[in-house]
């Protein structure tokens, strides 16, 4: 207890004492110095938890559900991984086409003009894969096409690109007009943004990966100048730095990877030895997909870890019918979910529970068409991606026998200098259907114990323990009534300096809720109406000289 604090008091009471006398009771002389002991009395601790207060203060992980239906609190646990995206899954490499045109005939020197057309097919370069292109509609791109005129007459060139149109419906077309060449070579050269445009490459439904070009060529003949075998038009088209904002075709056989993951599970970290057992435990495990094609997902691993238990590793067993487990795929824009679940039923997940799990980590992949090709074609979008959810959800439903749960805090009590002797008195109202008897050991700066907060005598150190009855509960385990106790723990002088002294105190709390040894086992619920209220003060004697 802090000195100015005592000032303040002391102060008080001899303003309220003056204040009460006249001048002619002060008599100075008759005032004694023998020592004076008034007493103090502190509220310490006065707290209301719920379970949901006592989970979130040691694990911040979480998320604590009610069921609205029972009204049983769940603690949920959850990771999440991708797989890349669909633009990172197709390559779509630089094309390069060249075709050269010379005319039919020759051209004759009369002057005048004369149209002709020509068509070409440029095949798409998949790059030797498996890759099949129905449809494309571009979030970028560039279109270069490069026409060189040997010619000795000007040429007009409309290149039309039929299968690629805009967002209304409209071919692309671009006009490139060329001077004669005049014994050399004159080039032009134009650059399209395919930003927009949708490319269809099944040349109106009867192939794949084809581009077609109508170039209608314009003659505006120069008097007096002929043409020979020689003279041409070449046209170099490329199309570089491709992106796609929806893909239809086919993409091949393609193994993607999701990212490792490792979910913490803080709620287990300071629990020890004992019986613990959690009725109704069960593990999530929800896909999405919007990759529009047949895809499976396979667990590498799906693990439990514990390094403080034997074994540190367990292995979660996932059922036969659910590994690989065969995604729902959209068919349209949008994705779609696949969920399982693993319980008592299924899995070995109560003795994951119950073996403290401090840690679920797991790997997967996804394989994309794994039949190969069929009748429905692929879609993908540049966003299109794999997404696996894994959810622990821990009900708080189940029973505890002798289950110990420890705890480390530091000390901050000192100045106890002025305090003779005390009490300490601690009162609870338990409205959770679970007895707990603990204990607080204090210690010094390397663990070693030098007083507790329950002695049998001053010489003996942690062997009482205050027991906090269980609630009253129905043939559910349901609480009807709350329990109430009190009890007064003594401090003298001597215990009140090793508690200032301390660095440590350890908190040690023993559990029993139901019975988790009979059969069928006896469980109880923990509900989120649920409270613990605590209120510990302190009533001290003050020594002043």
């Amino acid at each position: 207890m802090k000195k100015p604090l005592i000032r303040v008091l002391l102060a008080t009471y001899v303003l309220l004492y003056l204040s009460s006398c006249t001048e002619d009771y002060l008599k100075f002389d008759e005032i004694k110095t023998d020592d004076w002991r008034p007493e103090l009395a502190l509220p310490l601790v006065n707290s209301n938890l719920s379970i949901e207060d006592i989970v979130l203060k040691e694990d911040q992980n979480n998320i604590v559900q009610k069921d609205p239906t029972t009204g049983v609190l769940q603690v949920v646990y959850d990771g999440r991984v991708f797989t890349t995206q669909g633009a990172d899954i197709i390559d779509l490499p630089i094309q390069s086409f060249e075709q050269s045109y010379s005319s039919p005939k020759p051209l004759p020197p009369t002057g005048g003009d004369t149209t002709l057309s020509e068509n070409f097919i440029f095949t798409f370069n998949n790059n030797g894969t498996e890759l099949e292109i129905d449809s494309m509609l571009m979030k970028a791109g560039d279109l270069v096409l490069t026409i060189e005129n040997t010619f000795e007459h000007d040429v007009t060139v409309v290149a039309k690109y039929p299968s690629i149109v805009d967002s209304r419906g409209n071919s692309l077309e671009v006009t490139y007009d060329l001077n004669q060449a005049a014994g050399g070579v004159v080039s032009r050269s134009e650059v399209t943004d395919l930003k927009g445009y949708t490319i269809d490459m099944t040349n109106g439904g009867t192939t794949l990966n084809q581009i077609p070009v109508n170039f209608e060529i314009t003659f505006n003949l120069i008097s007096g100048n002929s043409s020979t075998s020689n003279d041409g038009l070449r046209f170099v088209l490329r199309m570089r730095n491709l992106e796609f904002k929806r893909f239809n075709g086919y993409v091949g056989n393609i193994d993607l990877n999701l990212d490792s993951n490792a979910i913490n599970i803080g709620l287990f970290k300071n629990f020890n030895n004992g019986t613990f057992f959690l009725s109704n435990p069960f593990m999530e495990v929800t896909v999405s997909n919007s990759f529009g094609m047949p895809s499976l997902l396979n667990f590498q691993n799906l693990l439990a870890y514990n390094p403080d238990n034997t074994p540190s590793t367990l292995n979660i067993v996932i059922p036969a019918n659910s590994n690989p487990l065969a995604l729902n795929f959209p068919v349209k824009d949008g994705n779609r979910k696949t969920s399982f679940e693993m319980d008592k039923n299924n899995s070995n997940i109560p003795a994951v529970v119950n073996h403290f799990v401090r840690e679920i980590a797991y790997k997967a992949t996804a394989n994309l068409n794994p039949n190969g090709k069929t009748a429905n074609r692929n879609f993908v979008t540049d966003t299109s991606k794999i997404g696996l959810d894994v959810f622990l959800k821990l009900p708080f439903e189940g029973a505890a026998s002798a289950f110990t749960l420890n705890d480390t805090i530091d000390l901050g009590f000192d100045n106890t200098d002025d305090l003779e002797s005390g009490i300490l008195r601690i009162n609870t109202t338990n409205g959770f259907p679970i007895s707990t008897t603990f204990q607080v050991i204090f210690t010094d700066e390397n663990y070693n114990a030098i007083d507790s907060l329950f002695t049998d005598d001053a010489n003996t150190l942690g062997n009482d323990l205050f027991v906090i009855p269980s609630s009253n509960t129905d043939n559910n385990g349901k609480t009807v009534s709350n329990s109430v106790s009190n009890i007064d723990v003594p401090v003298n002088t001597q215990r009140l300096q090793n508690i200032a002294n301390g660095k440590y105190a350890i908190i040690r709390a023993e559990l029993n809720a139901g019975d988790p040894n009979s059969n069928p086992r006896q469980t109880i619920q923990f509900l989120d109406s649920y409270r613990l209220s605590i209120f510990i003060g302190l009533k001290a004697s003050i020594l002043i000289k």
